[in-house]
């Protein structure tokens, strides 16, 4: 919120600090000339502030929703995350290597997953929804212009990586990628990824130990205390 109010605020002196030094400017120009010619165009110019003003601060509204968005977006899921705890798994947020970034780390008994949080304006009505098809994520029946697929295979073996280089272990990480507030089609994911709507990723984990098996408690502290190395700290 104090992102929003703060851009806001700054749209609004900028505004008024060029109005009032384009109306000095003009009254001074025009006293020395003793013209009557403001009388047209001190209207002009304050219709003109008045609509830089206005197009600023819907521009830096619309900007700020989307950062508070995402903000609220990346919260929920790392709330949603801590709650495994109870499971034996430890999430680990804004891991860095080599210049970059993953949202969250999650290890435990079912493994190691990269997991990257996709925030998205729901439409007021409707049904909305979000599904993978022919390797795109579709959201509304509209095909994502980026590739969050790709990030999270991304983020996934930056995190192998960096375990194969710090341990000399080669583990899976399985990618994980989340949209929160949307009915995701989990059945459509990619073989290689998890796609899912947040709440779904406790379930999810759950019916997948019980396809293999649990990852020794020892290699979990390990691959945690290596992670906790690169976590970044504000």
């Amino acid at each position: 919120m104090f992102i929003v109010e703060e851009s806001l605020w700054v749209a609004i002196w900028i505004g008024v600090a060029i109005c009032a030094f384009t109306f000095t400017a003009v009254a001074w120009i025009l006293r020395a000339f003793d013209s009557q010619f403001y009388l047209i165009l001190f209207p002009v110019l304050t219709a003109g502030c008045v609509l830089y003003v206005g197009l600023r601060m819907r521009n830096l509204s619309g900007d700020s929703r989307k950062i508070q968005l995402g903000v609220q977006g990346e919260e929920s899921v790392a709330s949603i995350l801590e709650d495994l705890r109870g499971m034996g798994y430890r999430a680990l947020h804004d891991i860095t290597e080599d210049g970059f970034n993953i949202d969250h780390v999650l290890v435990g008994p079912g493994g190691v997953f990269a997991v990257e949080t996709k925030t998205v304006q729901k439409p007021m009505k409707g049904n909305p929804s979000i599904r993978h098809h022919n390797g795109k994520i579709i959201i509304e029946g509209v095909a994502t212009t980026e590739d969050p697929l790709r990030q999270v295979k991304g983020a996934a073996k930056h995190v192998r990586e960096l375990l194969k280089r710090e341990t000399g272990r080669s583990v899976y990480v399985q990618p994980v990628l989340l949209y929160p507030g949307w009915w995701v089609d989990e059945r459509s994911s990619p073989d290689d990824v998890w796609l899912l709507n947040p709440g779904r990723f406790g379930p999810r984990l759950v019916s997948e130990i019980q396809k293999r098996k649990p990852m020794p408690e020892e290699d979990i502290h390990l691959y945690i205390s290596r992670l906790q190395d690169r976590q970044h700290r504000a």
